[in-house]
């Protein structure tokens, strides 16, 4: 069989069972010609990209690196620099902290020196914090004296050294970084309806509680830091706090165990990019191998590329198997080790020996029907490129086809957006700031709702976009009855401390309870940061506060006068907000300006409702609703209702909060990772009626045809997806590249399928782009910059283009070849170019530019027979020869401007539709769905994302479903696996290859002392005789026949010999 009947033996691995039509489709095309074209494509290999995560030494590479990043991190910024506190309770500390560690020579005498507002009584503590970071610090008294002293004195100098100073901070959360634990102090949490001093409280606290107090210090509104005089708190002390006997004024006590953060803890982007859950092995390599043994069995090989880790079941016998170290494809040593995906990915076509076209598998990826080259590539239409859902928009409201429009949109007025495209360049535009009333040095994200600029608030217009709760309701332009909805601050002349609910964004100032005769004449702020807007409505006495979302607690200092009959007044007031989310809600906010559903009641829409786990903000509906999920709560821990009764009830009280003031939803906020089914006769009048483009980012998964899958990525009510940071991010970069190079256009995200890579596009991509690839494999974990394989090669694909000369168009539309156009043709050319249908005006307009150049061109160069039937009775038209359209600049400037450019390589866009792909989450009964409506509906590529919490209770249970899911799809062992008593001697592949390395060296010796002594053992008898031996004996020649008979075959040949001699 020659080498092409060996490669189109593959074919026949492919043929369906007895079908006869494939059998003599595919001997038709190997009796023909086309045998190279139909066998370009295998073999094909196979790449797998596998890390261990659980692996001891890994680990500490992967510690090792983190910390070095995260102390380069915080070295590269000022220890002042705006970093606000997420921490679970924290608080400014009346503490003064150095950095890094001062000398142990330096004395509080001589710091007073530097900085004289220390005090006399101070003690300067230091620590040595583990990496990256070590301090000295100093508790002081006063909080003003900390706060005038960090201010004024952000680095001092001691001995040519510089340190920086800065405030500490208090906080409840145990894992805090750069803290330490004080195990004496505690913070004590209250609610309480009105401000307290540390009077009031410790005057309610039992005296069994009191006299074991050292200190009590006000951190914030209902926040105090509880210090004991015993070394730890007593138990006692905290057991009552747990068991809710502790309580002031009747409502229970909270008690934390404090921490001191000597240092603010950025917010990094690319800190669970590099979590160790990240990389956790789940083996769904084994899986995917099982999958593909089964359902491509055309595959030749399969490469394993590891960090040098080997997975205990994996058959290292198997010809057919071989594992690749990062050391042997990554050019560059010292970008290793890595931890970064596309940093790995950017080099797998450097593998020795690999095909020249291979398929790239993710190890959570896996096939689930059978799969053909064909699937992946064809002839005719080349790669096929799998894409699912657009593009993250580069601005938030700012959709592809906003960009470059001629128009400068303020919203898509930003450097990711290239200034919408380069509409926005030297256009001056109305507001006296970028973003309309928005500072230049604020985030596009800080709008109160999108579409919502800062400058249309209060504007005497309702705008819908700003019309909801987050925006005060257009800051009351929308009517003046909503705003009591709005949390309310009452102000009552004589208190100076009032408190907004954490979480809130917008409040309403009430000032409406002074006496008869009082008329506002002002009111004024201290300006602050965290401050949208403060918008005074003295006439109505109320005035409307906006903050901004993700600060820590604040004080905002009010100032209000007023008159009357006995003169003017003033009193000055302070309300503290904290406007941090909950932690728990790791979604986008939906703004959606709906309207009131009117809907009817239906038990599966609310319970699709109830599954939706919405959580409204702020507003009239918030503390009813609350109330009705808490009292379901109740019921459901008694078990006076099923989860079916909870859903259903818990989908009631939702629809009803929905009625009562659908706008509420504009900030409603999802609380998981997917939205489960919707029915279809419900999911589309719900998204009409509250104009929500859900279905934008569905992904159909048809259920009887009667049911919808969101799998979105964190679940927000927007349309699309919310990537993943990292991921989002570096799509985002490569967009905006492709924008620049190849120009603006929409594109998507491929599906999360195995991709076919052609490693000579894929090295030609990397020429391209060299600097990019090159900074993207230095990236030792994710980053915003990296070039993402699939969407850059893809899109490589798709956007580089061939130029096409005239002269090939030409013979393209003579399809007779006969070197002439005939009428038929010259049609054919237009109903191409012009949009149909083709009126008689455009075909006379194109036969005038022909006449036209006939009349100034020589006679030559359309003179001459026209061949027959080419021209229709009524034609004017000459002979159109090839001289004379190459030379009718009229007509090939139209057909270069249509037709100048064609794809360099040939593809088919397909959807994902045969692609699942689901994050798995921490929401047992959601995983349980996810996986059942897999098993219900199979399709061939299946993505399976682990973004559970692993600290969850029920991880160990999800990790079970999903092994059983995988056994039930895939049960049947594959030879790339041992037997199940069996397992690696080695998982690293340096100890592998070490002992291999011996072992060939042993061997080696092994067999060269056996052949050695084997010579000595022939050579012994075959030595030559003694010379007193010799006469006795016959010849050498004659001796040595009988001596070597004799060892063969024993006496009885000798003799046999003798007498054959002497006969």
């Amino acid at each position: 069989m020659n080498g092409n009947g060996k490669i189109c033996s593959v074919l026949f691995m492919m043929l369906p069972h007895n079908d006869s039509r494939y059998f003599f489709l595919v001997v038709y095309y190997l009796l023909s010609s086309s045998v190279e074209g139909l066998c370009q494509f295998v073999p094909m290999d196979v790449v797998y990209t596998w890390v261990n995560g659980s692996d001891p030494d890994w680990l500490r590479n992967l510690r090792r690196v983190k910390e070095e990043l995260i102390e380069n991190f915080y070295f590269s910024r000022s220890p002042n620099e705006n970093a606000s506190c997420n921490l679970f309770l924290c608080a400014p500390a009346k503490v003064l902290v150095f950095s890094p560690r001062l000398p142990d020579y330096i004395s509080v005498k001589y710091l007073r020196m530097l900085l004289p507002g220390i005090h006399t009584d101070a003690i300067l503590h230091h620590t040595n914090l583990t990496l990256p970071y070590s301090a000295s610090y100093i508790f002081q008294p006063r909080m003003e004296d900390v706060n005038i002293l960090a201010s004024t004195h952000q680095q001092i100098t001691i001995n040519q050294e510089m340190y920086s100073v800065s405030i500490g901070h208090w906080t409840a959360e145990e894992e805090a970084p750069f803290s330490l634990d004080f195990r004496d102090t505690v913070l004590a949490r209250i609610w309480a309806r009105e401000n307290v001093t540390e009077e009031v409280l410790a005057a309610e606290l039992p005296a069994e509680v009191k006299r074991e107090i050292e200190d009590i210090v006000l951190l914030r509104s209902q926040l105090f830091l509880l210090r004991f005089k015993a070394q730890e708190v007593p138990e006692r002390i905290l057991q009552m706090a747990e068991e809710e006997s502790l309580q002031f004024q009747g409502e229970p006590m909270r008690l934390f165990h404090a921490r001191l953060v000597l240092r603010l803890y950025f917010d990094i982007p690319w800190i669970k990019d590099i979590s160790s859950h990240r990389f956790q092995d789940n083996e769904e390599l084994r899986y995917s191998l099982r999958s593909l043994e089964n359902y491509a069995p055309w595959v030749r090989n399969v490469f394993l590329v590891t960090a040098g880790q080997i997975p205990y079941w994996l058959n290292l016998e198997n010809p057919r198997l071989k594992i690749v170290s990062h050391y042997e494809i990554f050019p560059n040593k010292s970008h290793l080790p890595t931890f970064s995906s596309p940093a790995i990915e950017s080099h797998l076509h450097q593998i020795p020996g690999l095909s020249d076209k291979f398929i790239y598998f993710n190890d959570d990826v896996m096939l689930g029907k059978p799969v053909w080259p064909d699937d992946f590539y064809a002839e005719t239409t080349g790669q096929k490129l799998y894409l699912s859902w657009n593009l993250p928009d580069c601005h938030e409201g700012c959709p592809p086809s906003w960009l470059h429009d001629g128009t400068c949109d303020p919203v898509c007025n930003h450097s990711e957006c290239d200034w919408d495209g380069g509409d926005c360049v030297g256009v001056q535009l109305n507001s006296t700031t970028p973003w309309g009333g928005l500072p230049e040095e604020e985030e596009e994200t800080q709008l109160c709702a999108p579409l919502c600029l800062n400058s249309w608030l209060a504007d005497q217009y309702c705008d819908n976009t700003c019309n909801v709760v987050d925006c005060g309701f257009d800051l009351g332009d929308c009517g003046k009855e909503i705003l009591c909805t709005l949390e309310q601050i009452h102000f009552f002349p004589g208190t100076s401390q009032y408190h907004l609910r954490n979480g809130t964004v917008a409040g309403l100032l009430n000032m409406t309870h002074f006496g008869p005769g009082v008329s506002l004449t002002q009111g004024t702020y201290v300006p602050n940061s965290l401050v949208r807007t403060v918008h005074w409505s003295l006439h109505d006495q109320f005035a409307i506060l906006l903050l901004y979302e993700g600060h820590n607690a604040t004080d905002i200092s009010f100032r209000l006068n007023a008159k009357d009959t006995a003169g003017e007044k003033t009193w000055e007031f302070v309300v503290s907000v904290h406007t941090l989310r909950p932690k728990s809600s790791h979604a986008t906010r939906s703004h959606v300006n709906a309207a009131q559903s009117m809907l009817t009641p239906n038990a599966s829409v609310l319970m699709s409702l109830g599954a939706l786990n919405l959580t409204f903000s702020t507003s009239a509906i918030h503390t009813s609703y609350r109330e009705t999920l808490d009292m379901l709560s109740k019921e459901w821990v008694d078990g006076l209702l099923t989860n079916r009764g909870v859903l259903y009830k818990r989908g009631l009280a939702t629809f009803h909060a929905l009625r009562i003031y659908s706008n509420s939803l504009a900030s409603s906020i999802v609380d998981m990772k997917f939205l489960t089914s919707l029915n279809h006769s419900h999911l589309h009048p719900l998204a009409a009626q509250f104009n929500v483009t859900v279905l934008q980012s569905l992904v159909a998964a048809e259920d009887d045809g009667d049911q919808l899958v969101v799998p979105n990525y964190q679940g927000s009510l927007v349309p699309g997806r919310r990537l993943m940071e990292g991921f989002g991010d570096s799509l985002k970069y490569v967009n905006r590249m492709y924008n620049h190079q190849y120009g603006i256009e929409a594109r998507r995200v491929p599906a999360h399928i195995p991709h076919l890579i052609d490693k000579e596009i894929m090295q030609e991509l990397q020429l391209s782009f060299s600097k990019e690839f090159d900074e993207t494999s230095s990236h030792r974990i994710r980053s915003p910059t990296d070039m993402q394989f699939a969407f850059s090669y893809y899109y490589y694909i798709m956007s580089e283009k061939k130029q096409i000369t005239s002269e090939d168009l030409f013979q393209e539309f003579d399809v007779d070849n006969s070197g002439t156009w005939s009428d038929r043709e010259i049609r054919t050319l237009l109903s191409r170019m012009v949009s149909l249908p083709l009126l008689m005006s455009d075909i006379r307009t194109f036969e005038d530019l022909i006449l036209n150049c006939s009349k100034h061109l020589p006679p030559e160069y359309f003179q001459g027979s026209t061949p027959a039937f080419e021209r229709y009775l009524d034609s004017p038209l000459p002979t159109v020869s090839r001289n004379l359209i190459l030379n009718c600049s009229p007509v090939v400037d139209q057909m270069l401007a249509k037709f100048g450019t064609k794809p360099r390589f040939k593809y088919q866009v397909m959807g994902d539709e045969e692609a699942t792909f689901h994050m798995i989450s921490s929401n047992v009964s959601l995983v349980v769905r996810q996986l059942d409506e897999m098993r219900r509906n199979p399709k061939k590529f299946i993505c399976l994302n682990d973004d559970k919490d692993q600290d969850a209770k029920d991880v160990h249970l999800i990790q079970a479903l999903m092994r059983d899911f995988y056994e039930s799809i895939h049960p049947i062992p594959s030879s790339f696996e041992h037997p199940a008593i069996l397992r690696n001697r080695f998982l690293y592949l340096r100890d592998l290859q070490d002992w291999l390395f011996y072992r060939n060296i042993l061997r080696f010796l092994t067999y060269g002392l056996f052949f050695v002594l084997l010579l000595i053992t022939l050579l012994s008898f075959l030595r030559v005789q003694t010379p007193s031996c010799r006469a006795l004996n016959p010849p050498t020649g004659e001796w040595i026949l009988p001596r070597l008979l004799e060892v063969i075959y024993g006496q009885s040949e000798i003799n046999k010999s003798n007498q054959v001699k002497k006969w």
